[in-house]
């Protein structure tokens, strides 16, 4: 998969277009793109729109609320440290509705200690994360203790077991996990390191859910890069502007700093997924400051004595987010008029003598 845009600045909602291929012939099978924004300190997503990202990185964000474990930011992993604690919580909002499948993502690594159950999982597709089995809801777990990757739906926050499949799962040691799950199907598949090791179809799917949640049991668990991406097909429009049900609500704090990200992976019919495809973008939806504009060479003059050149300077203009490339100015016989001599390219140069002009006394020129 990759992932192109033909411009180097976008300053209004833009289409991303991908390319897919699957050369192994089971054919692609599901298709899935996230939108990053950069907010000056870290890269997240709107979870308004079904995306959501967080490296953890730095103090746990604000979108989270701690619910029951101890939860802290340890070396650049969120750990849940409480090995006591048999069913801790730590949830975030999350858009999820039955028009589109998908993609849920993290590491996790379990460390060894006295616990003989440790697990750890993800509820999704949860409608009130803050009660004890989150609602409505499913979630997946990853037991290490007896090695088992179970797939679990809730209603009414009473928990029921829907399947238990077999997978090695050690101690200190990271773990890619994946879950996909189509809500109009009702298919959940659970992978570890990219190998699918669990799958149960729901007939009486959720429409609609509102949280994800971290969930341990008995174990202290180091969690990284979580991510959520939703369905795509082969462009898909990528909303921009400081409107809070926009996918990018931030321009690039300075010229050379992306504040867009695209990502992109794919899977085939085989269960065989791709590497991840990514795309910066810059973004800039304001313009440049206003200039103040003199006649003559330094303050403002009202009158001149040539009939054949004119100057001009201007303040300096400032652009934090793309920089100032280019000042352009022109000559009319009225206020932002070019009749006399077109918009003409002055570079970076804040004056200009204009000469080779043909003028009226007594005409006014701007």
């Amino acid at each position: 998969t990759s992932i192109s845009n033909p411009n180097t600045w976008e300053t209004t909602n833009f289409t991303a277009t991908f390319t897919d291929a699957d050369a192994g012939g089971s054919g692609l099978d599901l298709l899935f793109y996230q939108v990053l924004e950069f907010n000056g300190i870290e890269w997240r997503a709107n979870n308004g729109n079904g995306f959501f990202n967080d490296n953890f990185d730095a103090a746990i964000h604000a979108d989270w609320t701690d619910s029951a474990g101890v939860w802290a930011i340890s070396s650049a992993f969120l750990n849940q440290s409480d090995e006591n604690q048999g069913n801790s919580n730590i949830f975030a909002s999350l858009a999820q509705n039955n028009t589109e499948v998908y993609l849920y993502h993290w590491q996790s690594n379990m460390q060894s200690g006295a616990s003989v159950n440790k697990r750890q999982g993800l509820h999704f597709f949860s409608d009130d994360a803050s009660l004890p089995n989150r609602g409505n809801s499913y979630f997946v777990y990853y037991r290490e203790e007896n090695d088992k990757c179970q797939i679990y739906k809730v209603v009414n926050d009473t928990w029921t077991l829907m399947t238990v499949t077999a997978v090695t799962i050690n101690a200190n040691t990271w773990y890619n996990c994946k879950v996909t799950f189509n809500p109009a199907s009702g298919e959940i598949n659970a992978y570890m390191n990219d190998a699918l090791v669990s799958s149960w179809i729901d007939p009486s799917p959720f429409a609609s859910g509102n949280y994800i949640s971290l969930r341990t049991g008995n174990a202290n668990t180091l969690f990284n890069d979580l991510k959520v991406y939703r369905a795509r097909i082969g462009q898909e429009i990528v909303t921009v502007g400081p409107g809070i049900t926009n996918d990018v609500r931030y321009q690039n704090p300075n010229p050379p700093t992306p504040s867009c990200r695209i990502k992109s992976i794919v899977k085939d019919g085989a269960e065989n997924w791709s590497s991840l495809a990514t795309l910066n973008v810059n973004i800039d939806w304001t313009p440049p400051s206003d200039v103040a504009v003199n006649d003559g060479s330094g303050s403002d003059v009202d009158t001149v004595c040539s009939l054949s050149e004119l100057t001009a300077n201007w303040s300096s203009s400032s652009d934090p987010n793309s920089g100032v490339s280019i000042y352009w100015y022109s000559i009319g016989t009225f206020p932002g008029g070019s009749n006399v001599a077109g918009w003409t390219d002055n570079g970076l140069n804040t004056s200009v003598t204009h000469s080779g002009l043909s003028l009226t006394q007594g005409i006014a020129y701007y």
